[in-house]
């Protein structure tokens, strides 16, 4: 059985993406002090082959992990939003099924929101890794300090400089996220994690932004699936 109440729900949607989902669920699994507030979540959009391995992570951790199969692909959007209606978690991580956390990170996200109680939203650091040669490309930004938007979504706009395109370096209170009217109406968008930041921070809500010289994530480029229906 799975834990009724965790901190952060690690959500991974799903499709076709079994090559790099086993590394993305292991890298998880090696954070050497994962704590017990922690679950994955994996949503499959009827993926042919992903099942069998899903069984096995099942297995092995029923405690950790939890999956959940869609009878048929309806879609990028409306599987990423069956992870928040899924998520029994107060926060959820968006990540991606083909990124990993960097060494010893996950950590962090969990003690910032042990530490700031009125945090509506996080925004990680990245750096990538370059799918086509294995390389690692580190951020170009310098900044070596937390930014702490206190009840300023503005300020966290004019600080963000565009990390929240990337998927993986969003991290979200799922109360706020079940709070959106109509959410159906952005269906199909496939950007629905821009949605949930637009439709959630105001100019009073807090957010954290990590700063960008010590990634939490690292995402994976050269692999794109933009148009694809996952």
């Amino acid at each position: 059985m799975v834990k009724e109440k965790v901190k952060l729900i690690i959500r991974i949607s799903t499709f076709n993406a079994y090559a790099y989902l086993k590394e993305c669920i292991d890298n998880v699994f090696m954070q050497s002090d994962l704590p017990n507030q922690v679950e994955i979540l994996v949503c499959d959009n009827a993926s042919d082959d992903t099942k069998n391995i899903m069984e096995g992570y099942v297995t092995q951790y029923p405690e950790a992990i939890r999956y959940v199969r869609h009878k048929s692909n309806f879609g990028m959007d409306k599987n990423f939003w069956s992870v928040i209606d899924n998520a029994k978690g107060e926060f959820v991580h968006l990540l991606g099924n083909d990124d990993r956390y960097t060494d010893s990170r996950l950590k962090k996200i969990l003690s910032q929101i042990d530490k700031e109680k009125d945090l509506d939203v996080f925004c990680l650091s990245n750096n990538y890794l370059n799918t086509l040669n294995g390389k690692i490309i580190e951020n170009s930004e310098s900044d070596a300090n937390d930014i702490f938007c206190k009840s300023s979504g503005g300020t966290f706009w004019l600080s963000e400089r565009l990390k929240t395109l990337t998927l993986s370096n969003i991290v979200v209170r799922k109360s706020k996220c079940l709070e959106i009217e109509n959410i159906e109406n952005f269906f199909g968008t496939n950007w629905l994690h821009m949605v949930l930041l637009t439709l959630i921070v105001k100019l009073t809500t807090t957010v954290c932004i990590f700063n960008f010289n010590n990634p939490i994530v690292t995402v994976r480029i050269g692999n794109q699936r933009w148009l694809d229906n996952d």
